[in-house]
């Protein structure tokens, strides 16, 4: 049979195959308004053409035909508007050359297309050279790069490097004075951050909240009295911290009477706050009475001597457990209360 385009045939394929045609395309499409098009021009079609349909199934797969059809091309169009101009209109070139002529095959075609891309390219690079594209890049790195966030890590680090060397340098100064002159020797009575650092615990100390420098040779055959010198040694190096942390407010509590103007003022004063607040932290946690820690040194002072020399051998195996307890977070609070409560004490006192 004859289909004849009228308002009233179309109407009656609109309301038994549109929404089944519009799904169709929808499941083709990105788009649901390019989905409506190819529904839409399916239509359109029919009110413009005569069409034979042999039956009701040759008819409905003439319009699920016909609308993937239609809905392939609004594809193709969709992709080509994404092209820039110059490749969109070298690409309908190359299309109208390819009806105009059958010499032209579609292998041949998509390589005049890639060569024609290339000539493109090129002119692209004579316009905007390497050295401006980089320029740019660099640029838009530089303005979105999070200053604060890097100034901050870098007090950081500076505050860290200050407290171990302090810390080292009078553990080192006590021993010396007490007769042992091992780490005169070894370079340790330095304020040069590099004669006590160990690279990976201070990583872990920056990332993890906990590190470690290069531990002090002790001899404590120099001692007159081994256990009270081994005591005042490791007493020295928490003790120092606490005294830094002390004279860093203080500098602090200096600057904001005088309240200078100027980002460099603020600067020194974050500085300050942050590096005496890691003295406290690391004075207070080194006290704490297990090895290796400098407190474990102190407690093992008062016991007797047969249980101070067992105990001395066996402090290497206190690392580990002390790591264990870290991990799972046994002195979070013991440590955090103790940290808050000696701070305090110190601005109280100076404010």
């Amino acid at each position: 049979m004859v289909f004849r385009g009228t308002e009233e045939t179309v109407g009656r394929l609109v309301e038994t195959y549109g929404e089944l045609l519009l799904h169709l395309a929808a499941s083709r499409l990105s788009s649901a308004t390019d989905a409506e098009d190819a529904v839409q021009e399916t239509f359109l079609y029919l009110l413009e053409h005569d069409v034979t349909f042999r039956d009701a199934g040759h008819e409905k797969a003439w319009l699920i035909r016909t609308t993937l059809h239609r809905a392939r091309n609004l594809r193709k169009r969709a992709a080509a508007r994404d092209l820039p101009l110059e490749e969109a209109e070298l690409s309908a070139f190359l299309q109208e050359k390819c009806r105009k002529s059958c010499k032209i095959t579609c292998k041949c075609r998509e390589r005049m297309l890639y060569y024609m891309r290339c000539s493109l390219r090129y002119r692209r690079f004579l316009h905007d050279p390497p050295g401006e594209i980089a320029l740019d890049s660099l640029v838009t790195f530089w303005n979105s790069m999070d200053w604060d966030a890097l100034l901050t890590a870098v007090l950081r680090v500076g505050a860290v490097l200050l407290c171990l060397t302090v810390h080292e340098t009078c553990h080192a100064l006590a021993a010396l004075a007490l007769g042992d002159p091992t780490a005169k020797g070894q370079h340790r009575i330095s304020l040069n951050p590099l004669h006590h650092i160990d690279w990976m615990g201070l990583a872990a100390l920056l990332l993890l909240g906990f590190g470690w420098a290069k531990p002090v040779s002790v001899d404590m055959r120099y001692f007159r009295n081994p256990k009270r010198g081994m005591a005042l040694t490791a007493l020295a190096g928490p003790v120092s911290n606490l005294a830094l942390a002390f004279l860093l407010l203080l500098g602090a509590r200096a600057l904001g009477a005088v309240s200078p103007t100027g980002s460099g003022w603020l600067l020194l004063f974050r500085f300050l706050v942050m590096a005496a607040q890691l003295s406290v932290g690391l004075g207070v946690f080194n006290l704490i009475p297990l090895p290796p820690l400098d407190g474990s040194k102190v407690l093992f002072a008062l016991l007797p001597d047969e249980a101070y020399l067992k105990l001395m051998r066996y402090e290497r195996y206190g690392f580990f457990l002390l790591w264990a307890l870290i991990l799972f977070g046994a002195l979070d609070g013991f440590l955090s209360s103790a940290v808050a409560a000696v701070y305090n004490g110190m601005v109280n006192l100076l404010y």
